[in-house]
């Protein structure tokens, strides 16, 4: 069932046959508009959402930063973003099998969407990366927020984690912020997180570091 459409006269009086079937013939076609509808937000939500993550998916990513970056620019509004990596994933999916590790990125992916704002974007970058768009969001305080998924994801206890090399389940993250005349394009701010991300890994994971 769909819905319910509830008709009746001004007058009292009661339908004919004839009346009867016209409002049978419009509420089938007027579900038949509504199941369509469904069907096509149905179409468009798989078609920016990651399937197995269930978070946005890298086209979208791309598409929201264009927009958030050119609104930051517009209103001189801060915008921040981070890039955030599974530490030694495929060391996990050698030892524990690629279903176990589809969990690992589902439990991650879980944790970033329930940590963060409703207008905050989260997405799978892709492999065992994933990024967040923090409109509204200084470079302090997208910090603050890594650091508090970093130690979300490093104290659950994900099945297996204690064969890691750091003994859990760790993430390393990048962030960096927007910057007037120096942020000149998107692409920008993803290779500046990017990069922080890099030095996050190169100096020990499990760890943030802003650029």
């Amino acid at each position: 069932m769909i819905g319910i459409i509830n008709a009746y006269r001004l007058g009292g009086e009661v339908f004919d046959e004839a009346s009867f079937e016209l409002l049978t013939a419009a509420t089938g076609q007027i579900g038949l508009a509504l199941e369509n509808a469904r069907l096509f937000e149905e179409t468009k939500t798989l078609a920016i959402t990651d399937g197995m993550t269930v978070l946005y998916n890298h086209r979208y990513f791309l598409e929201c930063l264009s927009r958030e970056f050119e609104r930051a620019n517009r209103y001189k509004r801060p915008l921040s973003l981070i890039m955030i990596d599974v530490d030694f994933f495929k060391k996990y999916n050698d030892t524990h099998g690629h279903p176990k590790g589809d969990d690992v990125l589902r439990g991650v992916a879980g944790i970033l969407k329930k940590s963060v704002r409703t207008s905050d974007i989260v997405a799978r970058y892709g492999g065992e990366e994933f990024v967040i768009i923090l409109p509204e969001t200084t470079g302090e305080a997208a910090f603050t927020l890594a650091e508090r998924l970093r130690k979300e994801v490093e104290s659950t206890d994900f099945p297996g984690g204690e064969t890691q090399p750091l003994g859990r389940i760790t993430i390393s993250l990048g962030v960096a912020a927007s910057m007037e005349g120096v942020t000149k394009y998107p692409d920008d701010l993803v290779k500046n997180a990017d990069n922080a991300l890099y030095r996050s890994k190169e100096e020990g994971r499990n760890r943030v570091f802003v650029v």
